[in-house]
């Protein structure tokens, strides 16, 4: 939309649509309002009319996609749906986080090695291409830190591909001089893209904590390493309050702007670490 609320571009997006629903949930965990499971349950049934797959194995990422499938608009439904069956119990919500947790499961993940791919056929194999072989790592530690929350929820165990992931993220992922994330690498573990966008660190740091919270891993250095690579690398700002969204293979900024998506990031990761404080600081003083 432009500023005014003219509509610029009408197409129903997954991306978008999972973060309406996210946003639903939020509101219904801070209002309580009984009217809100009513419009979310409208949104879902939107979102199924307009972007399900003819397949039935989940949703076009957008109307009229004919790309390859993608990963990562069924990564924020799932996060969206774990929230809404916690927040407001209705069926319908664990349904979709069931259904999404079992083609992750099925379809997406390849359990043995922890690799997510981001692009794939129109029945989710692997695409034969270049582009069918990257990796983010980012995505590997949101997915480690979303199946962690869905467990308890969702009553549906994921830990093992949760550990997976992470496993797979922190080994091949990850600069060894500096921790940061890396943007992208392969199916392999080469590095594709050795720059660093601000949000693969906040994953990094969300799953650091899960592994903690969850499994039981003393994930405390790696915890410190994400939280001074983001304060000293990407906070500390002139002017304080924004933030650099990317960095270089050196560490250097390389962009002319600040996106505003990064904040969702930055605002559930450090939510996540202050949650958690109480037990870091247990650990460090036993």
């Amino acid at each position: 939309m432009a500023p005014d609320g003219t509509v610029i571009d009408a197409t129903c997006d997954a991306y978008d649509m999972a973060f309406v629903l996210f946003a639903h949930a939020w509101w219904h965990r801070v209002s309580g309002d009984p009217a809100i499971v009513d419009s979310a349950l409208s949104t879902l049934a939107a979102l199924n009319a307009r972007l399900r797959h003819p397949n039935g194995m989940g949703w076009l990422a957008e109307e009229g996609d004919q790309g390859p499938r993608q990963q990562n608009p069924h990564m924020h439904l799932i996060e969206a749906a774990i929230e809404l069956a916690d927040t407001t119990g209705h069926p319908a919500f664990f349904d979709l986080g069931r259904e999404i947790l079992g083609l992750f499961e099925q379809r997406i993940i390849d359990p043995r090695t922890g690799v997510l791919r981001e692009l794939f056929a129109t029945d989710w194999s692997p695409l034969p291409t270049a582009a069918g072989r990257v990796v983010e790592p980012g995505h590997q530690m949101e997915w480690a830190w979303i199946l962690g929350r869905a467990g308890p929820i969702l009553g549906a165990d994921a830990s093992d591909l949760a550990r997976a992931l992470y496993d797979s993220a922190e080994r091949y992922g990850v600069a060894a001089e500096t921790g940061l994330t890396y943007d992208q690498v392969d199916v392999d573990g080469a590095v594709v893209a050795a720059s660093h966008r601000s949000w693969p660190q906040t994953e990094a740091l969300k799953a650091n904590l899960a592994m903690l919270e969850l499994d039981g891993v003393d994930t405390r250095a790696r915890i410190a390493t994400c939280v001074d690579n983001l304060l000293d690398r990407y906070l500390d700002t002139d002017p304080r309050g924004v933030w650099i969204d990317h960095l270089d293979g050196q560490g250097r900024p390389m962009v002319d702007k600040i996106p505003s998506t990064t904040l969702y990031h930055l605002q559930l990761a450090f939510t996540e670490l202050l949650r958690l404080r109480p037990r870091i600081e247990a650990l460090s003083a036993a």
